[in-house]
Parts: structure tokens; sequence; C-alpha cells
């Protein structure tokens, strides 16, 4: 199927407020999503951003899909502006409008995050101000090899880690002794 036709399908579905499911098959919000992960992608109302700052959002360039997490928003709502997590790139404004879906479960081989309720929605903006922290005040990347840039980026992997780690532990079988 041609990618074009592809984006237009999940969008269309998406926008009549269906769930769809993806495979990734590029390195994507590195480290939390992988290649050969598969992601739930929810319908979202573009009425509010206030809301999805801290959120993994899935935003339609057109020809293609991008899934970047929301790290703030303009004073008037028209715009949010989106950013890796690990990158030391500026984020980028995009019209609320091109949001059109957030990510709500991350699915890898060991086990399922749900990245939904309260503790999902903290953790997301945890990592958002972090992540922000790698950009300095004017706008430009933090230098490659400076202190707050390891500081800030291994803050962020070691959330991740332990993250995978909890949600591993709670598919773990129960052990033989316990009843």
């Amino acid at each position: 199927m041609n990618a074009n036709v592809e984006v237009t399908l999940a969008t269309d579905l998406l926008q009549r407020g269906h769930t769809i499911q993806t495979n990734v098959f590029f390195r994507i919000a590195h480290p939390l999503i992988g290649e050969s992960d598969s992601l739930a992608i929810a319908p979202v109302q573009p009425t509010t951003a206030a809301r999805l700052v801290g959120r993994l959002v899935a935003v339609n360039f057109g020809k293609s899909f991008i899934v970047q997490r929301v790290v703030g928003r303009d004073a008037a709502g028209g715009q949010v502006y989106i950013k890796s997590d690990l990158t030391r790139n500026a984020p980028t404004a995009v019209p609320l409008q091109t949001v059109v879906g957030q990510v709500t479960e991350v699915r890898k081989a060991s086990c399922a995050l749900r990245l939904e309720g309260r503790a999902g929605r903290a953790f997301g903006r945890m990592v958002a101000a972090l992540s922000i922290r790698l950009v300095d005040r004017e706008g430009l990347p933090v230098a490659i090899g400076t202190a707050r840039r390891r500081f800030f980026r291994s803050i962020i992997k070691l959330l991740f880690a332990i993250q995978w780690q909890v949600c591993k532990r709670s598919l773990s079988p129960p052990h033989p002794l316990a009843h």
C-alpha cells in the first residue's frame, strides 16, 4: 500500500474516533520506543493543547506520521511544540490540527507499557521538562559533551530504564511458593 494512502487511512480512522495499532519500523522517541515495537494510538481532541503537554503524539505531516513528545504550547493554544526526548534539537512548532492521535500503549516483546492514567501523564510531563533542558534559553542546542547535556540525557535514560523494569516485573509469573 502507498504510504500516502496509509497515512490518510490512519488519519481518517483516528478522526472517526477509532484507536489504531501500528508497528514501528524505525527508531522513534528513543529509548521509550524502538524498532519492532507496537504502538496503540488513540484519537485526540484538538481542542485543548494544555492536556497534551508531556504526551507522545502522532502528528500528520501529509506523507507521514511522526511520533514525538509535546514539550510545550503557545499561549493562544493553536500550536504545540514537539521534540524527541533525547535529541538536543530545539522543539518544533506544529499546528494543533495536525496532531491526530496520542500514543496510549507501547508494546515490546517483553511487556506492554500503558501511558495513560495519572502516573503515565506525570511521567510524560517529567520527561518533557527534562528533555527541554537539552536546549538552552535561546532555543539553541546544548553543546555535545557538556556536563549539562550528559546529566539530563542520563536522567531521561534512567527514568525509561526504571519504567521498563517496573513493566517487566508486573508481568513476571508468581513465585512458585507464593499462594
